[in-house]
Parts: structure tokens; sequence; C-alpha cells
């Protein structure tokens, strides 16, 4: 009786320190809770916290007060700092962009530029608004179309009236310089230069 009564008590024990399987698979236990709430709360900081470190940042980017000032020359009641803002405010209030607006952003690199693309790339990025120059690009040699920019042009020769400038004996120079028939390396020049000041020769000029 004395084994007996010992091998029970062992067996009470035993029940009574064994974990409820609740406990351990995701129940809903009392145990649970308390060990599972203090890393959420941990982790929900941190991400508030992290997410607020970028936005911080690119404020004080964007707001750089010895940056110059973008005024709308439109509605004249709208100034900032960001090419990006400027972008934003010529498309969503007037519907336009600064090339169709009839302005340049000069950047004090030097590079000429109509959108925000050359200020992510640039490590001075400091723009000032300028009126562009009333220009004529070259007509098309097949039609009355002004092509805009010299990628354009040959596309627009390839596309509307199946030929190319080589075939005519012709090319396309940049004001800075460069010369080529081919749109494709126009394409890349244009990405540099901006492809709009350019004139139509013969290939015998060169």
């Amino acid at each position: 009786e004395q084994k007996q009564d010992k091998n029970s008590s062992d067996t009470r024990s035993m029940r009574k320190r064994r974990i409820p399987a609740r406990y351990l698979d995701g129940g809903d236990g009392p145990f649970l809770k308390t060990v599972k709430s203090e890393p959420v709360e941990k982790q929900e900081k941190k991400k508030r916290s992290s997410s607020k470190g970028p936005a911080q940042l690119k404020l004080v980017k964007s707001e750089n007060p010895e940056k110059n000032e973008l005024d709308c020359p439109i509605c004249e009641n709208y100034s900032t700092r960001s090419v990006a803002g400027w972008d934003w405010h010529l498309k969503s209030r007037h519907s336009t962009t600064t090339l169709q607006a009839g302005y340049v952003l000069r950047c004090d690199c030097g590079h000429e530029c109509y959108s925000a693309k050359h200020s992510r790339e640039c490590d001075v990025a400091n723009f000032t608004l300028l009126p562009k120059q009333q220009k004529m690009t070259p007509m098309c040699i097949s039609c009355e179309k002004y092509p805009s920019t010299a990628s354009g042009y040959y596309q627009h020769l390839s596309k509307h009236h199946k030929t190319s400038l080589a075939k005519n004996g012709l090319f396309l120079l940049c004001a800075c310089g460069f010369k080529c028939t081919s749109r494709d390396n126009w394409k890349n020049h244009d990405n540099k230069c901006a492809g709009n000041d350019f004139t139509l020769h013969e290939l015998d000029e060169e």
C-alpha cells in the first residue's frame, strides 16, 4: 500500500509539472500572452521609429535653405526648392511641363534639364528657372513636322516615312558638336545633352 501511495503521489506530481499542450502549440493560455505581448510592442516601436528617420532626412534635404527658390510663373503663388515638387505642381495645377511652359532648369553644375531626373543624380542639384530661348528645330525632310528632339527626328522618319537620314545623305549635328546618323547613339547622347539643340546637314559637309 505504501508503494502504491508513493507511485500515485509521484504520478500526481508529474501531472502537476506537465505543461498543458495549449501553451506550447500557440493556444491562448495566459503564459503565452505575457511572453508575446512585450516583443510585439517593441517591434511596433522600432517600426515607428525607423519609418520616421528617412522621412525626416528627406524633408531636410528638399527644404535646404541654401537652394534656390523655384517660383511658378503661371499662378505666381507657389514656390519650392524641390524640382520634384515643381514638376508635380506644373502637372497637377496647370496640366503642363517645364518644357511646354517655355522654361528650362539650369543647374549650378552647368547642366540644363526639364525634369527632376538630374536633381537625383547631381551632387550640386541647385537650379535656376530660366525662360527657354525660342528656336526652330529642323523640319522633317518628308513632311512639315518639326520633331523636338534629335532621337525623335530619327524615330519620326523611320515610323512615318520608312526612311532614314543616312539613306538621304544627311545627319544631325548637336550644338555641343556631336554628330551621328544612328538613332540609338542619339538616344544615349540625349540623356547627357537633352538633344534639343540640333541642325540638319549633308554628309558631304563632314
